[in-house]
Order: structure tokens, then C-alpha cells, then sequence
């Protein structure tokens, strides 16, 4: 019974990613931004913009659902919350990196260089780490918010 909350925590992990990140973030980030956004901004804060419009548009968005997901599946499967968590982290890692090999082959397979688009997703620049880290600190936040729930009940 042990092994079925785990596999469903990593299983909840990994649907969370492709869900939140993969397909809701993909939504958001097709969005249209009017150029007068950025005309606004002006062509010298053009990084500054980028950086808002990421938080704003991806990150944010991205890190509140990845929250009230990882706490929803760390409710609905009574188990110790400190394995739950590091499963369902897991299992956000294991679709993160599916999805990095993924891109990695796909320009790879298009003639592009796979070792560049390696160094931009990990290796972002700074106007795009709010959406970089979004699903992380949605993350971690959750945990913190049970870890904090699950001490205070002791």
C-alpha cells in the first residue's frame, strides 16, 4: 500500500509538470503582447519588460497552480507528507528532464545546435528566470506551507 501512495506522488508529479508547465504554460505563453507593451517600456528597459511580462504572464501563474496541485495531492494521499513531497518533486524532475532531452533531439534532428538550446534552458537570461523558476518556487512553496502545517499539528 506504501509503494502505491509513492508511485502515485511521483505519477502526481509528473502530471503536474506536463499539465501546469507543459500545456497551461504553452497557453500563456502563446498569448499576443501588443508591441505597444514594449513601445511603453521603451527600447532601453526592453529587458525589464521582458522580465515582468514572464513573472506576470508564466511565472506567477505557473508557481500558484504547481502549489495548489502539490498540496491538493499531498492531502488526497494520506501518507507521511515529507515522502509524498520528495516523490512528487521526483516526478516533476523526471517530466522537466523528459522535456529538456526532448527539445535537445528535436534541433538536434532539425540541424540546430542542441549543446546552445541546452545552455539557454539551463542557463537562462535573466529577464526569463522568473519563468524558469516559476514551477520550482511553486513548489516550494507548497512544501513549506506543509511542512510548516504538519509540525504545527504535532
Amino acid at each position: 500500500m506504501h509503494f502505491a501512495r509513492l508511485a502515485s506522488a511521483f505519477l502526481a508529479g509528473v502530471l503536474l509538470y506536463q499539465v501546469v508547465v507543459v500545456h497551461v504554460g504553452g497557453v500563456l505563453a502563446a498569448i499576443a503582447i501588443p508591441t505597444s507593451y514594449f513601445d511603453w517600456f521603451g527600447r532601453e528597459h526592453r529587458a525589464s519588460a521582458l522580465a515582468l511580462l514572464q513573472f506576470a504572464g508564466f511565472g506567477l501563474p505557473v508557481a500558484v497552480l504547481i502549489a495548489g496541485g502539490t498540496l491538493g495531492v499531498v492531502r488526497l494521499i494520506r501518507a507521511r507528507p515529507i515522502s509524498i513531497l520528495c516523490f512528487i518533486l521526483l516526478g516533476l524532475l523526471a517530466c522537466c528532464a523528459f522535456w529538456v532531452a526532448a527539445g535537445a533531439l528535436h534541433v538536434q534532428a532539425i540541424g540546430g545546435d542542441p549543446a546552445s538550446l541546452l545552455r539557454q534552458m539551463l542557463l537562462p537570461p535573466w529577464w526569463a528566470l522568473p519563468a524558469a523558476l516559476g514551477p520550482w518556487a511553486g513548489f516550494a512553496f507548497a512544501a513549506w506551507a506543509e511542512t510548516r502545517r504538519s509540525t504545527r499539528e504535532i
